[in-house]
């Protein structure tokens, strides 16, 4: 059976940046030409057969981006509640002007500041998939 718009296709895949870091193992079934899985991977299932293995580079541009610097701000020390003492590396959750709540991570300390990164943490990041079709359903 080959993949076609509309089958539903089951893919193991391993998620790695570029260093060979493992970031992501997972079994997933979804509709082949859905917007669940990127087009730029399920692209790259064209031909392949249950029991095919691939691995793939998926540069950051079609994956998550590049980092946006905008996204990179300071925020004051003495605006975290009293009880955190901020390191590199902390994820935190920070609300935007609309109560939106967001994940960022401090990637740098000062005495008045904190440095905040919101980027989504694979952005800026090749990725490279180990992919595995399991199989194909009607």
């Amino acid at each position: 059976m080959i993949i076609t718009k509309d089958k539903i296709i089951t893919l193991h895949y391993i998620m790695r940046n570029s260093r060979s870091e493992q970031l992501e193992a997972a079994t997933k079934t979804f509709l082949y030409g859905s917007s669940t899985i990127s087009e730029t991977l399920q692209a790259q299932l064209a031909g392949l057969n249950p029991g095919d293995k691939k691995t793939i580079t998926i540069p950051f541009a079609e994956a998550y981006g590049p980092e946006d610097p905008n996204m990179i701000i300071e925020f004051p020390k003495d605006r975290l509640p009293s009880d955190l003492t901020p390191e590199v590396g902390m994820q935190l959750t920070m609300n935007n002007a609309d109560g939106q709540q967001f994940p960022v991570v401090i990637t740098g300390v000062t005495d008045q500041n904190i440095v905040l990164n919101a980027n989504h943490p694979l952005a800026g990041k090749d990725l490279v998939f180990d992919l595995e079709l399991v199989e194909i359903e009607d």
